[in-house]
């Protein structure tokens, strides 16, 4: 899969017409009173906490309602996408031996063991339920679409499909590119940048057993 991906022509920046973003927050409680006043948000019962983002291209760029969007940021999307990272490393995520050793409390062999166990979300003790889709709508009609609902820092790993295509990324720089498109006040702003999950009253906690 990893050899059809690398051979894969992927889109650019310059193929896609529109970016559909949705971003949600369950198992959120108490509801967050700053969020469900937002426009586009939508609470449901207050346990869920959902928003949705539309960047169109327009003949000066892309406009994000009436706010314009850098083609660099779209540009910058596309271009993590193209980079697969099909295994979790260290050097992907800048981390030590050190570091890694302390992100789950059951020991591992090795550096890469602890990263796939850490990234398998049977191991993990929160409730929150984080979930990011991005769809791209390129000028050959096809649809590229990224999703996770994964409790993992960066919310990793993506999936991502392109026509009959589909893979998994462990690329954070795919998470923060697209945290560049939310604005600060998503609850999932910070989670995809690196930070931990949202649990409201201003608290965040995230990690695996």
């Amino acid at each position: 899969m990893l050899a059809a991906v690398t051979a894969m022509q992927w889109p650019t920046g310059a193929d896609v017409q529109r970016v559909a973003i949705t971003s949600s927050l369950g198992a959120l409680w108490p509801p967050d009173p700053k969020w469900c006043a937002l426009p586009g948000a939508s609470c449901g019962d207050g346990s869920t906490h959902t928003r949705a983002y539309t960047f169109v291209r327009t003949s000066d760029g892309f406009m994000q309602g009436r706010m314009p969007i850098p083609e660099s940021v779209i540009d910058t999307l596309m271009g993590e996408i193209r980079k697969p990272a099909s295994t979790p490393t260290a050097k992907l995520f800048g981390l030590s031996s050190k570091q890694i050793k302390t992100l789950c409390r059951t020991p591992q062999r090795n550096d890469l063991a602890m990263l796939k166990h850490y990234f398998d979300q049977r191991y993990f003790i929160t409730d929150s339920e984080p979930e990011v889709t991005a769809i791209a709508y390129l000028a050959n009609g096809q649809v590229l679409k990224l999703h996770s609902a994964t409790q993992a820092m960066y919310a990793l790993p993506w999936t991502i499909t392109l026509g009959s295509i589909t893979y998994r990324s462990y690329n954070p720089k795919l998470s923060t590119a697209l945290a560049a498109l939310l604005p600060a006040e998503d609850l999932n702003h910070d989670f995809l940048k690196g930070g931990g999950i949202p649990l409201g009253a201003g608290t965040f906690e995230f990690g695996c057993r």
